[in-house]
């Protein structure tokens, strides 16, 4: 069964724009190099309350063996060791593992 996972990442004041950049460069190396990687999409949302930036990954995997691979590979750990090194964010990103309702549908 598929693993899906939304990630967010809240980036540090000002440090909006670096993270960005790390997620698309994350993002990249998932495509060319985690083939069986369902789905990994990033978005920039932006608070309409207090202007404040966070970050959305959806990412979907074909099981556990699949997440585990991806945080194994190489440009994952670079991209969480970038991140803390360079203080890109305001706290760990929070990691939660979807379980679908029975109700909705896929196309």
């Amino acid at each position: 069964m598929a693993i899906d996972i939304i990630a967010i990442v809240t980036a540090a004041p000002g440090k909006e724009d670096k993270v960005e950049e790390l997620l698309n460069t994350l993002a990249d190396g998932v495509k060319s190099e985690e083939p069986k990687t369902l789905r990994y999409k990033p978005y920039k949302c932006i608070n309409s309350e207090d202007g404040t930036t966070e970050f959305v990954v959806i990412e979907r995997y074909p099981d556990e063996k699949g997440l585990d691979a991806h945080q194994a590979t190489e440009h994952y750990t670079t991209a969480m060791k970038t991140g803390a090194d360079e203080s890109l964010l305001a706290k760990p990103p929070t990691i939660m593992k979807l379980q679908p309702l029975t109700g909705g549908y896929d196309t």
